[in-house]
């Protein structure tokens, strides 16, 4: 499958500006086929909308949020703060912003209320010598997506733009109209299926899920160790630790009670069982590299699925690490993100990355009394624990997670250690039971690989 790579863009801008003959074609289509420029198929004519002067007529209203949800938001006027475009049926919409996510839309006759979108939308009434529903399928082909997401403006991620005056040059593949409509319904039929097949994989996703959740609710109310108690009647509260708890710090406390424990168990702040640690930004002027410095720099983003994901991991320079070397993390600390899209996410720093540097946007728990670090992470990865997480998220525009929070207002349920090694026992078999099971939903991966070939394949004529 040929790529449109931005080294070629220009070349290929030139060619497309050119009288609107295809000079040199992107890919070889049939004969009876013909390139088209995207403009040339666009008869539209601009309208702009203000709903607001309209504060009791209802819209409907194609933002980019309600793309998600595959239908259009149904406002009243007084509702949309800013000026709109008017949008009419079978006008197809290709997302402006973040174009790395394929958001293409036709307008639809959903309701009887006038139909208006967002400006982060370039807007295309085809002529009547293409179909709306091919068109939306081309725009979301892998050719078209390679050049649209490397022709942008912007810093990057969800602040890059396409460049409206550059797509309307982007060369469209055109059949004749019948055959149009023989590639629509034979693609719709087949994305169908992969759309089923994706259902039944979020069923078994959320399935997996729900059975963890279980697991984990058993295992920190003491379920999972019942009998092992019964069998181990003489393991009590002996370390020095949960030896602090008296009767009256109990009653000065109960707020740190979430639900009754066994007799042998005691709630506890995380600041009473091990420390809490902030990491540190990147000094001012200084910046990350991607070859391997030996000093790798762990940011939120690698902290995913309980540990630190290797992927995309970046370093500092040597005279860097030297001004933030006291701030790293040692194999086996715990680790909380405090700031960002995935804040609460909690897990282990693998000894791989011992001695690694960690952003400012995450904490690390460290020197560990009387428990098992594991066992705390597993924990803070429970339903109970990220609830208490997002309880003490403070309210910003962005969330924030206080490190004085984590010490003093996220509890953990403590049994003694010896008992906190057998569930960790339990866990660790259930758990890999789970993972197994969990194998089965790779096949998301090949699902979009197999769309994408589809629809490669469909605009090559070769459907």
């Amino acid at each position: 499958m040929d790529s449109i790579y931005s080294k070629k863009n220009a070349k290929l801008m030139a060619i497309c500006k050119a009288d609107g003959v295809m000079l040199r074609p992107p890919y070889k289509i049939p004969s009876h086929w013909k390139w088209v420029r995207l403009m040339d198929l666009n008869e539209r004519q601009s309208v702009s909308i203000n709903p607001n002067k309209y504060k009791n007529t209802k819209f409907e209203h194609y933002s980019v949020p309600s793309f998600d949800n595959k239908h259009p938001a149904i406002q009243f006027g007084k509702e949309i703060k800013s000026t709109k475009q008017r949008l009419f049926v079978d006008e197809v919409l290709i997302c402006k912003i973040n174009p790395r996510i394929n958001r293409v839309w036709v307008v639809d006759n959903n309701t009887k209320y006038k139909k208006i979108g967002s400006s982060e939308w370039i807007v295309v009434r085809p002529k009547s010598n293409i179909r709306s529903r091919f068109l939306a399928l081309a725009c979301s082909s892998p050719y078209f997506r390679d050049l649209i997401t490397s022709n942008v403006s912007g810093v990057g991620g969800s602040l890059t733009r396409s460049r409206p005056k550059e797509v309307q040059y982007f060369p469209i593949p055109l059949p004749p109209l019948e055959e149009q409509k023989r590639i629509v319904a034979k693609l719709d039929s087949l994305l169908e299926k992969i759309k089923k097949a994706r259902n039944l994989l979020e069923d078994a996703r959320n399935t997996f899920k729900d059975r963890k959740a279980a697991i984990l609710a058993k295992a920190f109310h003491g379920d999972l160790t019942t009998k092992w108690r019964e069998e181990n009647p003489d393991v009590t509260i002996t370390n020095k630790l949960l030896n602090t708890i008296d009767v009256e710090r109990e009653k000065e406390k109960k707020d740190r009670v979430r639900y009754k424990l066994p007799k042998t168990w005691k709630w506890f702040q995380l600041g009473e069982i091990c420390e809490v640690k902030g990491g540190k930004r990147l000094p001012h002027g200084e910046n990350l590299v991607e070859y391997n410095t030996g000093f790798p720099y762990i940011r939120a983003r690698d902290l995913k699925k309980g540990t630190v994901i290797p992927d995309e991991i970046m370093y500092l320079d040597k005279f860097t690490q030297e001004k933030i070397k006291n701030y790293t993390v040692s194999s086996n600390d715990a680790y909380i993100t405090i700031v960002g899209a995935k804040i609460g996410d909690a897990g282990l720093i693998p000894e791989e990355f011992n001695g690694a540097n960690l952003t400012e946007n995450a904490a690390k728990l460290t020197n560990f009394k009387g428990t098992n670090n594991y066992f705390v992470s597993i924990w803070l990865q429970s339903k109970t624990g990220q609830d208490i997480i997002q309880e003490n998220i403070l309210s910003a525009t962005q969330g924030k997670l206080a490190l004085s929070r984590i010490r003093e207002n996220i509890v953990i349920p403590l049994p003694p250690l010896e008992e906190q090694k057998e569930i960790i026992k339990q866990l660790e078999s259930l758990l890999v039971k789970e993972d197994d099971a969990k194998e089965l939903l790779d096949l998301e991966e090949h699902l979009d690989l197999l769309e994408k070939s589809i629809l490669a394949k469909a605009f090559r004529g070769e459907l």
